[in-house]
């Protein structure tokens, strides 16, 4: 958004922060599917069950094709609504936002695990291809004339973290299923108190853990995305364009505070998988995030 904000005009640069937006408002159901995801598999992980953490990332994904069939079928008949709504004429952009549906519920499921892992480096590497890919494929808006167009990047960018995400977990799933456990002497049931020897049970997805995120991340977002929309829809388009401009500067405050809050869960849970106390570790973050949320503003 920084990059276009120099390189479009100001009723383009409204679309591509309504589309950004709108994938914000859908971020919190990825985020809370990412967290549950993650939750479990760093609990399974510290418990040393790598081949549990594994079969139940595979089993997300595969569950999440029903709701990912059905939001499909509901953007594509809310598309007219939410055109006229904001204003938006360019219905093939909000059509393609269709692509982000299958895609991003996908990589979050990979994304999560690989996180719940500790593998952060593969994750990095995974959203850096991401803001390359968006950057390139806005770049290639503009460069061939079409900066009514950039906002395909955005879908397009999705595609590319889904594959990348897809590609790396699967990877890690294999690798990290090969590997010998040296917690346990046989696999164990979760939460069964079982001997070893026996199969290990897979936990179902944490639908509790699911909701709490979901209503936690949607206070959030309300308070960051949805004026955005509301300025899209009253406002004329260079007035919606400057607001979405002063939108993204705030934004970027928010988030360079809240950098250090996306490895809680991840080493809480973990922690809890082992065991051990994790209040110590917390205590580093939470004070890690006071000081960065001070140095933003």
């Amino acid at each position: 958004n920084a990059v276009l904000s120099r390189a479009v005009s100001l009723s383009d640069f409204a679309v591509i922060s309504v589309i950004n937006t709108m994938l914000g408002i859908f971020g919190v159901v990825l985020a809370a599917v990412s967290n549950s995801v993650n939750h479990t598999v760093a609990f399974l992980t510290g418990k040393g069950e790598q081949e549990s953490a594994s079969t139940f990332t595979l089993r997300t994904a595969l569950v999440s094709l029903i709701p990912i069939a059905l939001l499909c079928v509901a953007w594509i008949i809310a598309l007219p609504y939410v055109s006229h709504y904001l204003n938006i004429p360019q219905s093939n952009l909000l059509y393609a936002f269709t692509a982000i549906i299958p895609f991003g519920i996908i990589a979050t499921v990979f994304r999560g695990s690989l996180q719940g892992k500790f593998l952060f480096a593969v994750l990095g590497v995974i959203i850096l291809g991401e803001s390359i890919s968006k950057l390139f494929f806005a770049w290639l808006a503009v460069y061939v004339g079409r900066p009514d167009l950039a906002a395909l990047s955005i879908p397009l960018s999705v595609v590319v973290n889904g594959l990348l995400a897809v590609y790396a977990g699967v990877l890690a799933n294999k690798r990290m299923s090969s590997r010998p456990t040296s917690r346990d002497p046989g696999p164990i049931a979760l939460d069964s108190g079982s001997e070893p020897g026996m199969t290990q049970e897979v936990p179902s997805f944490p639908h509790k853990f699911f909701w709490a995120s979901l209503l936690a991340g949607t206070s959030g977002t309300a308070f960051l995305s949805l004026d955005v929309l509301l300025a899209k829809h009253y406002l004329n388009p260079e007035s919606a364009g400057l607001y979405s401009l002063l939108s993204l500067l705030g934004k970027i405050v928010v988030l360079l505070g809240s950098f250090l809050s996306t490895f809680i869960i991840t080493v809480v849970s973990n922690h809890a998988g082992k065991g051990t106390d994790s209040r110590p570790v917390f205590h580093k973050l939470f004070t890690g995030i006071v000081l960065s949320t001070g140095l933003a503003f």
